[in-house]
């Protein structure tokens, strides 16, 4: 069916070399008809991509009673029928060649003309990117209930790598793995269940007795060796020594399994850990990996992290230290973290000033969002904005980087309803069981591409540098953490045009 689309104005955008860009703009038809977005016309060899924006069903409030519909699922070579006067959604993608001749040209897509301007720069490949990207953390376990494949089958395996590569195409730098069961306690639909199997032979911790552990670490080398082929990592965090209630688990000689609770510091925790530390630290060496391996906790108590460390001092003291911070970070100045991601309402100059001194000590400093704050975030409902503005913010700070947490933890049903109940909807995922990206995956490649190129630009120095110097002023995060949708708008149409232009 024909589809007369009411006449707008051109899109404007511009890219570097190797970089993708996505856009977004209403379509509306004057005397409806089926809307299948294409691009009508492209320059020969560059990967183009077209489709249509789906609502999304999510509640507005943790437990609450409202329900909202908002853009955000992007399906790839859809089509939408739109009745007379009718409006969707147009989502066009293209990537520009590395090969590609700077400059500007003129592209058609679902009816409207595209300008892009090609800078004369090339953005490296993700691997390549200064940008720690963190977080992210796949979820296999909700990746093998939704794909109905048996857990690290090779139908298992083959199922989770269009996830994997939204993950590569951001440069994510980082490996999640557990080491004990149940780090986070149960806080996703999906529980995360240890890739490192724990055996007693003989004895019980806790409930006196002697007897030898033994370590399976099968499933980690699995996960570890995919995660790498599919262009993820290097860095391997394991999860965690400070697991969340202090609840710990392991098999006895019959498979039987046994769990019991051990605060860091105690001698029933000194006696769970100390013997998995000394192996996890052979087998590691083995590997080639352990200079790459950081030992994780998440958002604990500093008394709780410190004797964990101290625990780490006298059994294996080269082993590297990440941990993610949701309190005052003066409690943890006097901890040698290898890694630290700071929860976003604490980095005020103050922080940022001292994060530069440890990055040139050689550590890495982040800082992270996840079920709060309201804004800026990356919510099913939050301001499109929000999803560039993060990974920029972190550049202009000349932090390590921007973490979020889980990737693909899906809700129960998220092709139907994005709600999880604990968590904010969209706090648990970026793409959807189907392998769809979301809007706000998007913004993010967009955001970490662009917060790539200041670096980049930084780092040469010259007049440009001094702009951005001037234009990171006001990446203020004070100001952030009262904004309201719509307030960022200026400032990346500014932050665009400095670096594409």
């Amino acid at each position: 069916m024909n589809l007369l689309i009411v006449a707008a104005a051109a899109i404007s955008i511009g890219g570097w070399k190797g970089e993708t860009v996505s856009f977004r703009f209403d379509v509306t038809s004057a005397g409806g008809g089926v809307c299948t977005p294409k691009w009508e016309s492209a320059t020969d060899g560059w990967e183009t991509k077209g489709g249509v924006m789906r609502g999304v069903r999510y509640m507005t409030k943790v437990h609450g009673t409202e329900y909202a519909f908002s853009p955000d699922r992007v399906e790839w070579n859809g089509s939408t029928n739109l009745p007379p006067n009718g409006t969707c959604i147009a989502v066009g993608q293209v990537k520009i060649p590395a090969c590609a001749k700077p400059g500007d040209y003129s592209l058609a897509f679902c009816g409207r003309e595209v300008k892009l301007h090609v800078a004369g720069r090339t953005l490296p490949p993700p691997k390549e990117w200064t940008t720690f990207v963190a977080g992210y953390w796949h979820h296999p376990w909700a990746l093998a209930r939704v794909s109905n494949t048996r857990l690290w089958s090779k139908e298992h395996f083959d199922a989770m790598r269009p996830f994997m590569a939204y993950t590569a195409a951001m440069g994510l730098k980082t490996i999640m793995c557990t080491i004990c069961d149940l780090p986070w306690n149960h806080q996703c639909y999906d529980p995360n269940w240890t890739m490192v199997k724990h055996v007693r032979n003989g004895g019980r911790p806790g409930y006196g007795g002697t007897g030898e552990w033994s370590f399976d670490y099968t499933v980690f080398d699995k996960w570890v060796e995919f995660n790498l082929e599919t262009g993820n990592g290097p860095y391997i965090y394991c999860f965690s020594l400070c697991p969340w209630d202090n609840e710990l688990w392991y098999h006895d000689e019959s498979g039987r399994p046994w769990h019991f609770n051990a605060k860091p510091g105690t001698k029933e925790y000194e006696e769970y850990w100390t013997p998995f530390l000394v192996d996890f630290r052979r087998h590691l060496i083995e590997r080639g990996w352990f200079d790459k391996t950081y030992l994780s906790a998440d958002e604990r108590d500093p008394g709780e992290l410190k004797a964990s460390m101290e625990l780490l001092r006298r059994v294996a003291p080269d082993f590297r230290v990440n941990a993610g911070v949701n309190s005052d970070p003066e409690l943890f100045k006097d901890f040698r973290l290898g890694a630290t991601t700071q929860s976003l309402r604490w980095v005020d100059d103050a922080f940022v000033e001292r994060a530069r001194r440890m990055i040139g000590d050689g550590r890495k400093v982040l800082f992270y969002v996840c079920c709060g704050p309201a804004a800026p975030n990356t919510f099913i409902g939050s301001d499109p904005d929000d999803a560039f503005w993060l990974p920029v913010f972190a550049a202009a700070k000349g932090l390590s980087g921007f973490s979020r947490w889980t990737f693909d933890s899906f809700p129960e049903d998220a092709m139907v309803d994005a709600t999880y109940a604990c968590w904010p909807s969209g706090d648990t995922f970026f793409v959807y069981p189907n392998g769809d990206p979301s809007w706000r995956y998007l913004n993010l490649l967009n955001g970490y591409q662009n917060g790539e190129k200041w670096r980049i630009l930084s780092a040469g120095g010259g007049p440009i540098a001094v702009e951005l110097e001037r234009l990171g002023r006001r990446y203020d995060m004070k100001t952030a953490l009262a904004k309201k949708d719509g307030d960022f708008r200026e400032l990346v149409r500014d932050t665009l045009a400095i670096l594409n232009f």
